[in-house]
This record gives C-alpha cells, sequence and structure tokens, in this order.
C-alpha cells in the first residue's frame, strides 16, 4: 500500500519537477545593426547591415541574438551579442547614480533578464552598470536635456587614480564603480563624516553622481568649472552605383503588399512585403524579375551599398510609375 502511494505521489509531482526556463531579453525600438544574417530557406547566406530600421530583438543566455524586422519587409536573422547599440528608455537610479535617457550606453553584455552595460558619463568617464530590460530599448541615447538649474558648476576635489568606487551610504554595501581613463574627474564637496567625503558631479547627459567617496581617493585642488568635452557624431554620405545596360530600368518602384522577396529569381524566400513600399529597382526591360536596389532601412556590405545583394522580386508585383502610370489608390 504505501509502494503504491508513493508511484501516486510520484505521477502527481512529477510534471511540478521541469527544469526553469531561461530568462530572456527582448528589446525593441529603431536601431541601426551591421551584419545582420538573415534567415534564408535552404542555408544560403545573405547578410546586411540594417540603418534606422524597425526591429525588435531576443536575446537569450548564450549565441546570437535574433532580430526581428518590424519594417515594411517582414523577416528575421541574427546579429552577434556586441552588434546591437541600446538605450535607456527611462530615467534609472542606481544606488549613488541616477543615469538618464541621454546617457549613452556602451559594450551592452546580455545575460538573461539584464543588461551589463559600460555608462559614459561623459568622454573618458565610464560606469560599469547592470540595468534590466524593461528600462531598456534598442538604438542610440536620445539628446542630453538641459542642466538642472540648481545644478553645480564649480567644483574643489578631484580624483587621484583611473578608479573610484562611490557609495551610496559611507562605506555601504551599495556603490557603483568608476573608470577614469584620461584627465581626473572633477567633483563639488558636499559634506565629510569620519574618513568619507559626499560628492556630487552632474553631467551634461543628464547623469547625477551623488553618493560617499573614501578620502584618500581624493584630492583638494583649486576650485574651477566642471567642464566636459562633447563629442559629436560625423555623418558620411555613400554614393551610390548603377549597372546595367542602355535598355536598364534604374528608378524608384513601389513594392506591393504581399509581394515575396527571393534571395535570387525563382530562389528561397526571405521577406515579405508587409504594405506598399517604396523601393529602387534595376530592370532590364522585358525581363521577370527586378532586382532591389534600394530598400529603405537596408544597406548591403558590397562594394555598392545601395544594391541590397540577393533582393528581387517578380515583375508583376512592382509598380514602376514612370512605365505603369501611377499606383492605384
Amino acid at each position: 500500500m504505501r509502494a503504491l502511494l508513493r508511484l501516486v505521489l510520484l505521477c502527481m509531482l512529477g510534471p511540478l519537477s521541469v527544469a526553469p526556463a531561461r530568462a530572456q531579453c527582448t528589446l525593441a525600438g529603431t536601431a541601426s545593426i551591421v551584419g545582420v544574417e538573415i534567415d534564408v530557406p535552404g542555408g544560403a547566406r545573405l547578410v546586411v547591415d540594417l540603418e534606422d530600421h524597425e526591429v525588435a530583438v531576443d536575446a537569450g543566455p548564450r549565441g546570437p541574438l535574433v532580430v526581428r524586422s518590424r519594417g515594411a519587409l517582414a523577416f528575421s536573422g541574427r546579429a552577434a551579442r556586441d552588434a546591437v547599440p541600446v538605450a535607456l528608455a527611462r530615467a534609472v537610479a542606481l544606488g549613488p547614480l541616477a543615469l538618464r535617457p541621454g546617457t549613452a550606453l556602451e559594450r551592452p553584455r546580455f545575460t538573461g533578464a539584464h543588461v551589463r552595460a559600460d555608462a559614459r558619463l561623459t568622454e573618458g568617464v565610464y560606469a560599469a552598470v547592470g540595468l534590466p530590460c524593461r528600462a531598456l530599448r534598442l538604438g542610440p541615447a536620445v539628446e542630453p536635456t538641459a542642466l538642472a538649474p540648481d545644478a553645480p558648476t564649480r567644483g574643489a576635489l578631484v580624483t587621484v587614480g583611473p578608479r573610484l568606487r562611490v557609495h551610496g551610504t559611507p562605506g555601504g554595501p551599495s556603490f557603483v564603480s568608476i573608470r577614469i581613463e584620461q584627465e581626473p574627474l572633477r567633483l563639488v564637496e558636499r559634506a565629510r563624516r569620519g574618513g568619507w567625503v559626499r560628492v556630487r558631479r552632474d553631467f551634461f547627459d543628464g547623469s547625477v553622481l551623488d553618493g560617499w567617496v573614501r578620502e584618500a581617493e581624493l584630492a583638494v585642488a583649486e576650485e574651477a568649472e566642471l567642464s566636459e568635452v562633447l563629442m559629436g557624431t560625423l555623418v558620411d554620405a555613400m554614393g551610390g552605383c548603377l549597372r546595367g545596360a542602355s535598355h536598364t530600368y534604374h528608378g524608384p518602384a513601389t513594392l506591393r503588399a504581399g509581394t515575396l522577396v527571393r534571395l535570387a529569381p525563382g530562389g528561397p524566400v526571405w521577406a515579405r512585403a508587409r504594405r506598399d513600399v517604396e523601393v529602387r529597382v534595376r530592370w532590364p526591360s522585358g525581363a521577370e524579375d527586378v532586382e532591389l536596389e534600394g530598400i529603405e532601412g537596408l544597406r548591403s556590405q558590397s562594394e555598392c551599398p545601395n544594391f541590397v545583394e540577393g533582393a528581387w522580386a517578380r515583375r508583376r508585383d512592382v509598380t514602376i510609375p514612370e512605365l505603369d502610370g501611377a499606383p492605384a489608390p
């Protein structure tokens, strides 16, 4: 009877003894991602760069990231774990450090439902942070907001080493590690207590460092402005390429909703148009297929980046206004 009861209990409890599901981080937004390997049936390889593309990314505990297009073309692919830019979706408080959406996050490392990153507080000054995925989005940081009107603008303390540990309370367990790569970081003194100094620094990106540091990690200097080196972004223009004979059409066209995009004429399908999509095409007169020269948000890694290598559609699914007239409303 006992053996029978034990067997019944095992049958009842057995389904509960399963391994817990591994946490996964899913982020969405508009981002530029280099080297996305598109999922193509049959194992053919197609690699493109996404440029300001609406995507969602699924990050498991290891392996490449899964990229799902949310743009006009529906497709999926894989990207390297360090290829995806992430940014703060909202303000986040991490003990003595308050981050804002204007804070740039570099070297993101996905670890389950969290992301570890280097928060760039100013040029050459980084904080090692761990952030929940729910506080993040894909894409670059937003433009910084103006400093608070009561933010201190002058300081007389400077760091003496390349590392600084800032605690929430004197000697408390909550702290943030700061890496200083260039000039010493200038700080404002707020208070002192038993070998500890409370310091503050308001950064131009909106983040605020306000916590306690050991006296030995600081030096007193002549009071000066809390200046920063602001780095801009240089954007270069990429020229196009033309190829084909004189009877070949190069120009704008409309890829109609539902159109299948293939790796080659008659080849495997890797994308489908969710809606009408404005593109540029190359069409040799009389051919049954057109090559998509330009798709918004996608760039080829070839010598002619305006061609998305491996993007073809049937001519009957494409409207060329110059030849077919304006597409029907």
